[in-house]
C-alpha cells in the first residue's frame, strides 16, 4: 500500500462550556429528596446556553468534516490520501479561523456581561470563583490539528532493545497497520454503498419520507470516495461514476413529485452497485 501518498491526522478542541457543578445545591436536593449521596449532581449554566451555541456549532462541523475528510485510523486518528489532503487542510483552516473568530468574540464582547448579569441571573446560586478571568478564558478555547506521517515497519528503530525484539515488533506494527489500512479502505465503499442502498429503497416505496439533503448527501458521498480512497481503485471509481450519472440533474423535490422519475432513480443506483 502506497505509504507516501497518505498521512494521519488528529483534531483536538478544547472549550469552556460554562456548566459548573455546584456541591452545596446537590447536597441540598439530595438531602431534601431523602436520596443517596451518589444519586445525582446539580449543574448550573454559567452562562444562558445560547451566548456559546455558535461555537458549539463551528465545534461540530469540524467534527463533521474531519470525519467525512478521513477515513478511521486509530483512537479519533484519521487517515488522509494525497489527493484529499489539500482539500482537507482547506476546510479544516477555515473551521479552526472561524472557531477562533468566534471565542475571541465571546471573550471580549459577550463575556463582560456574562458577568455583569450573572448575579442578577443565578441568584443564590451565583458564586465568582466560578468565572475565570478573562485572560483565563482566551486560553480555553483551543482548536488544533495535527498531521503525522505514517512510517513503515521498517523506519521503526529502537537503540535500547535487542534486535530480535525490534525484528518482533516490526512484524507486529506491520500487521496491526496493515489490518487498519485493510479496514479504512473498507470503510470507504461502505460509505458509497450503505447510502446508495438505503436511498434506492427509500425510493422503491410508494411514498417515501427523506430529507432535502438526502440527494446532495449521496453525491457528495460518490465525490469524495474515490479522492479518500488509499490506493487506486478502478471498481470504485466506477460505481461513483455511474452513482452521480444516476443522480444528475434530480433534487429532493422532483422526487418527491414525480414518481415515475423517483422509481427510475432508485432503480438506476441500485444498477450502479458492482455485480448488479
Amino acid at each position: 500500500m502506497p505509504f507516501e501518498n497518505m498521512l494521519a491526522a488528529s483534531l483536538h478542541v478544547s472549550a469552556w462550556s460554562g456548566v459548573k457543578t455546584d456541591a452545596r445545591t446537590t447536597g441540598e436536593v439530595l438531602r431534601e429528596k431523602r436520596a443517596e449521596a451518589d444519586a445525582g449532581k446539580f449543574s448550573k449554566l454559567l452562562v444562558p446556553k445560547r451566548q456559546l451555541g455558535k461555537l458549539d456549532l463551528i465545534q461540530s462541523g469540524a467534527r463533521r468534516d474531519f470525519r467525512r475528510l478521513t477515513l478511521p485510523f486509530d483512537h479519533g486518528m484519521g487517515l488522509v490520501s494525497g489527493e484529499m489532503f489539500e482539500e482537507f487542510r482547506g476546510v479544516m483552516t477555515a473551521h479552526r479561523q472561524a472557531f477562533e473568530d468566534e471565542a475571541r468574540h465571546f471573550v471580549e464582547d459577550v463575556y463582560p456581561s456574562v458577568l455583569e448579569q450573572a448575579q442578577i441571573r443565578l441568584v443564590g446560586l451565583y458564586k465568582e470563583s466560578d468565572f475565570p478571568s478573562q485572560a483565563d478564558l482566551r486560553g480555553k478555547f483551543r482548536m488544533q490539528l495535527n498531521i503525522f506521517p505514517v512510517p513503515h515497519a521498517a523506519e521503526l528503530k529502537l537503540a535500547s532493545v535487542s534486535a530480535s525484539v525490534e525484528a518482533e515488533l516490526r512484524t507486529e506494527y506491520d500487521s496491526m497497520l496493515t489490518e487498519r489500512l485493510a479496514d479504512a479502505q473498507r470503510d470507504v465503499w461502505l460509505r458509497v454503498l450503505e447510502p446508495a442502498a438505503k436511498f434506492a429503497e427509500t425510493m422503491a416505496q410508494v411514498d417515501p419520507h427523506f430529507r432535502e439533503s438526502t440527494v446532495e448527501n449521496l453525491r457528495d458521498v460518490a465525490r469524495l470516495a474515490p479522492r479518500l480512497s488509499l490506493m487506486p481503485d478502478i471498481e470504485l471509481e466506477t460505481t461513483c461514476h455511474r452513482l452521480l450519472g444516476a443522480l444528475a440533474g434530480i433534487d429532493a423535490t422532483d422526487l418527491r413529485e414525480r414518481p415515475t422519475e423517483r422509481q427510475l432513480a432508485g432503480a438506476s443506483c441500485r444498477f450502479t452497485f458492482p455485480d448488479s
